[in-house]
């Protein structure tokens, strides 16, 4: 009787689970963009030592790295298969909400509610279509929050902490933010006094803490073109991110082509923020105004998911402040907060008469930030481009990377033939070939003037103004790709 009692609740599970999973498969072949053929540099090497260590030399823990090289012989190194581990991964933080939810005692109902939102976060969906370890981090981060939940209700001895401690260490292999997550379940298990399970994911944060120092002091952490500061501008992307998805990022430089993320009438973009803002601000109305309905376990649940959304954002948040050396607010760097924070929405909710109209007004308002996304969005809008220039470049023909750091949009999608080098204006010519074998984390590496070629040379991305280098190539014809024509014309002199 007990398996049939749960079965529609079994069935309802796996048909939310299959819901977001497909949401994540569509328009999974966009191509890739820079951070992505980065993801591609590091991951693509003969082994997997060589792939750690030149991920070693990345602002990035390198365990998402060491994923994508063990995948990539098996799905392959289109955009298609490089995306397709961060899919899963993003598809099985679903059945993790469930099962935290219920670890706080809150009915089926309520759970599947949890789960329907992260399977029809567009932020969720987003991320878990990008070959970047955001979806590993959004996975391992729900599980923490699973087991320290667990370990909140049922205590345990010293050896209980070890999972936690064990998907912690895991967690600061894969992004930096998140230790302040781990802070913030240390947090939670100190305040809800499990002093035996403790234990472990404390030696975790310490050991990550002197690790992450050690790195800052060394100078490890270079800011990358992603970083911002946090200013109003930011707040505002984090808030309508929070309110209805990626409707919010036209406003948010760390998103390629984030206008294309936005709907046309710019009212629109404006209006639907609002408006699931508002929602919001009703749902979390209804559940402080019912907070006497909430049992002892589900309140400490909600405690639980609070510190969880809330102390990593501050961090974030303070980390794109002058009071750091190197300000880099990041969004994508704190995407693990959203499943706590949808948590958060259906409880809230589950103390309401209004909780099927809530629950569907969030899902409908995220559904509509995902129609640009999936009509109009493309994550690199050049692809053809280069790999029509893989199919014309010769041996005999250079390929001046200029700016210097796009040689990873030219090395994945024209697999070139021809040597590739690198210009910077400010420090001259770059040594891109060495940048590959030793360092990709963005440092200039100086080179020597190239020969001229006895073919041509191709120059990407650079498409206006004066070509400083032009002079050291009098008699070789230079091409560059025009992005209204999608053609490689000749440079006049």
């Amino acid at each position: 009787m007990t398996i049939i009692a749960r079965s529609p609740a079994v069935l309802a599970l796996a048909a939310v689970c299959l819901l977001g999973l497909g949401l994540r498969l569509v328009r999974l072949e966009m191509p890739l963009w820079g951070d992505e053929t980065m993801s591609w540099m590091f991951a693509a090497r003969s082994t997997l030592g060589e792939t750690l260590r030149v991920a070693g030399g990345d602002p990035s823990p390198p365990l998402y790295y060491a994923l994508l090289h063990v995948a990539i012989p098996v799905l392959g190194d289109g955009s298609f298969g490089l995306r397709l581990p961060s899919v899963i991964l993003g598809a099985l933080a679903i059945p993790l909400v469930y099962l935290t939810m219920r670890e706080g005692q809150f009915v089926r109902a309520d759970a599947l509610a949890a789960a329907l939102l992260t399977a029809t976060s567009a932020m969720l969906i987003y991320y878990a279509q990008e070959a970047r370890s955001a979806a590993l981090a959004t996975f391992l981060a729900t599980l923490a929050i699973f087991l320290t939940a667990r370990l909140i209700e049922r205590g345990g001895r010293l050896a209980a902490g070890l999972p936690l401690a064990g998907v912690a260490v895991l967690m600061l292999l894969t992004h930096r933010y998140l230790i302040a997550l781990v802070a913030a379940l240390v947090l939670a298990l100190a305040f809800f006094r499990r002093w035996r399970a403790l234990a472990m994911p404390v030696l975790a944060l310490v050991g990550g803490g002197l690790v992450f120092a050690v790195q800052a002091a060394a100078g490890s952490f270079v800011p990358g073109a992603s970083g911002r500061p946090t200013d109003a501008a930011a707040l505002w992307s984090l808030g309508a991110s929070l309110a209805a998805g990626t409707i919010g990022m036209q406003r948010l430089d760390v998103i390629p082509h984030p206008a294309q993320l936005a709907f046309p009438h710019p009212l629109i973009n404006v209006l639907l923020p609002l408006i699931g803002g508002v929602a919001l601000l009703v749902v979390f109305g209804a559940g402080i105004a019912g907070r006497a309905r909430f049992t002892a376990a589900q309140r400490r649940l909600l405690l639980l998911l609070a510190l969880c959304a809330s102390v990593p954002t501050a961090g974030a948040l303070l980390a794109g402040t002058p009071l750091l050396s190197v300000p880099q607010w990041l969004l994508r760097g704190i995407i693990f907060i959203w499943p706590p924070f949808l948590m958060l929405i259906a409880a809230a909710c589950s103390v309401t008469r209004l909780r099927i109209v809530l629950i569907t007004a969030v899902v409908i308002v995220n559904g509509l930030a995902l129609v640009p996304y999936y009509t109009t969005y493309t994550r690199y809008d050049e692809a053809i481009g280069l790999e029509r220039l893989a199919a014309t470049v010769t041996p005999d023909d250079l390929i001046i990377a200029d700016p210097w750091y796009m040689h990873t949009f030219v090395r994945y999608y024209a697999r070139p033939k021809a040597p590739i080098i690198g210009w910077d204006d400010g420090a001259g010519w770059v040594d891109v070939e060495r940048a590959y074998q030793t360092d990709l984390s963005g440092r200039r590496i100086p080179g020597e003037p190239p020969n001229a070629p006895r073919g041509r040379i191709f120059v990407y991305p650079r498409r206006e103004g004066p070509i400083p280098w032009a002079d050291h190539f009098p008699d070789t014809l230079i091409y560059v790709h025009e992005k209204a024509s999608d053609r490689w014309v000749g440079v006049e002199r």
